[in-house]
């Protein structure tokens, strides 16, 4: 599955057509949750539970995925334990549990649960009752069977994320011992020798009561990933509209420093300049600005040289700003003045419209020159802003 049951299936009612899931291959560990008849962990607090252990676990780089999740009718199956009893969790000793009671715990199963590998899949029962029994501060309890193994994990209405994280450690650190055999003992350099399942350092995620901030030490990383209930999947954490980038650029000031016009002419051009604006050869846009006499001085263009909405055709598109001119000459040959040219990508700051490099100028303000030649010194400045945009939703972070 591709998403957590909670996740959204379809994009929010203000998107437009057509629109994309954004998705990242991710390695993944799924859980079956159900709620016996009793336990107080409904919906929203497996949520809760879940999303925590997650945290803990995306220091591993493993996301932990709620692929279903049911509250169960009364249970009848026989065995020493009453699975309908207000208060299950008080029969039960995790690290005693009878071959019996495991099987009837083993045989609630999987119902309903996703197609696929029902041994990849870790089922998690949320069972009525505080603590387990002689086990005043237990809440969850783990065991693993067969060969592949399947896997249990118990929680009580007291369980919250760091229990299930601990918990879902014990199941991702089975691994083979032989052929036939299977063990789950913390690969940690720092696990108990009397109980080596646990570890004995405070801060780690397997010591026996997990801290606030638990840790996931490098060796239980690797073991961890190496799981077989771990995959990799491509994962769905948001969409996003697919409609195009819309630019707009406006030109501000063309700021000349000097002028010196033909012989037998006082020093003011008769000047014609072309500002063009293009994102692709057929998207392009030009306005002329003719000056008479164009003298050092800075010329105010914002109000009539702005270029909206220019629809970028991909994100690989660039878009270009280029000032071209000529300089009008009674007894000579016209001059050509010096062009200006910039050009950006979208990987430069959203098409520049998120830096600046005009000191002290507002996000998206840009500078180019001084230019020269023997006529004329100039520069221009300039101002690119993002008119329209995909709208994205992210509803979920990925490890």
């Amino acid at each position: 599955m591709d998403r957590n049951i909670w996740d959204e299936k379809t994009p929010p009612p203000d998107f437009s057509e057509p629109f994309a899931e954004l998705r990242k291959d991710a390695m993944t560990v799924e859980l079956c949750v159900y709620s016996l008849q009793g336990s107080k962990k409904g919906l929203e607090q497996v949520r809760t539970v879940a999303q925590d252990a997650g945290r803990i676990w995306c220091q591993a780089g493993v996301n932990v995925q709620v692929v279903h999740w049911e509250a169960l009718p009364p249970l009848n199956i026989a065995g020493p334990l009453t699975l309908n009893s207000t208060d299950l969790a008080r029969q039960i000793p995790c690290d005693s549990l009878s071959d019996a009671a495991r099987s009837q715990l083993m045989a609630i199963g999987k119902p309903n649960a996703p197609a696929g590998d029902p041994t990849r899949l870790v089922p998690v029962y949320c069972i009525p009752g505080n603590n387990l029994q002689n086990a005043p501060s237990a809440s969850g309890c783990h065991r693993h069977v067969n060969n592949p193994p399947d896997h249990m994990i118990l929680l009580t209405d007291s369980a919250d994320g760091r229990v299930l994280a601990h918990e879902l450690g014990h199941a991702l650190f089975t691994r083979s011992a032989g052929p036939s055999s299977w063990m789950n003992e913390d690969p940690d350099p720092g696990r108990n020798d009397n109980f080596p399942i646990h570890n004995t350092n405070p801060q780690n995620l397997m010591y026996p009561s997990v801290s606030v901030n638990a840790r996931i030490s490098p060796e239980q990383v690797t073991v961890a990933k190496e799981s077989r209930l771990v995959t990799r999947q491509p994962l769905v954490y948001g969409f996003r509209e697919e409609k195009r980038f819309k630019l707009g650029v406006n030109i501000k000031t063309l700021h000349v420093d000097s002028v010196s016009d033909e012989n037998f002419s006082d020093n003011a051009l008769e000047s014609t300049w072309t500002f063009t604006v293009a994102t692709s050869k057929t998207k392009e846009s030009s306005k002329v600005f003719a000056n008479s006499r164009l003298t050092p001085g800075e010329y105010d263009l914002s109000r009539d040289y702005d270029f909206p909405l220019l629809e970028v055709e991909s994100e690989e598109d660039k878009l270009t700003i280029a000032v071209t001119g000529w300089d009008w000459d009674f007894w000579s040959p016209d001059d050509d003045v010096p062009s200006i040219r910039a050009e950006w990508s979208k990987d430069e700051g959203l098409w520049g419209s998120r830096l600046g490099s005009t000191s002290g100028a507002p996000t998206g303000q840009h500078k180019e020159g001084p230019v020269e030649n023997s006529e004329i010194k100039y520069s221009v400045t300039y101002a690119i802003r993002v008119d329209d945009a995909p709208s994205e939703h992210i509803f979920r972070e990925i490890c």
